[in-house]
This record gives C-alpha cells, sequence and structure tokens, in this order.
C-alpha cells in the first residue's frame, strides 16, 4: 500500500473528501487528485504533504530499517 493510498483510506474513515481537504489547506484539488492517482512524478512537495498531514492529525516517521 502506498502512502497516498494510506491517506485516503484514513479519510475515507474519517468522512474527509478531497475537494474539501484541497480547500481547507489551500492545495489545487487537481494536484491533489494527481497525488491519490499516482500519475507519474507528479505528486506533493514535502511542504505540502506535511499540510495535509498535519490536517488530518498524522504524522510521517522515517526509521531506520532493523
Amino acid at each position: 500500500m502506498t502512502l497516498s493510498d494510506e491517506i485516503r483510506q484514513y479519510m475515507e474513515q474519517r468522512g474527509v473528501t478531497s475537494y474539501r481537504l484541497s480547500q481547507e489547506i489551500g492545495i489545487d484539488a487537481a494536484q491533489l487528485s494527481r497525488f491519490f492517482k499516482g500519475d507519474g512524478s507528479i505528486g506533493l512537495s514535502v511542504a505540502k504533504l506535511i499540510r495535509v498531514l498535519d490536517y488530518l492529525n498524522l504524522e510521517l516517521r522515517i526509521v531506520e530499517k532493523s
């Protein structure tokens, strides 16, 4: 499962639509749609991804493999 799949699943469980998310945090709805569809290399910058995660009260952790 990809990161965008995880975020989308979390949003669905909480009733948050992509449109609402884009309006609330000021990210272009089309760009957010491309991120969730996984269209090529077009994604979100780290700054925009953090805005998405902050809005959803999520965090991204990067840890060394054991």
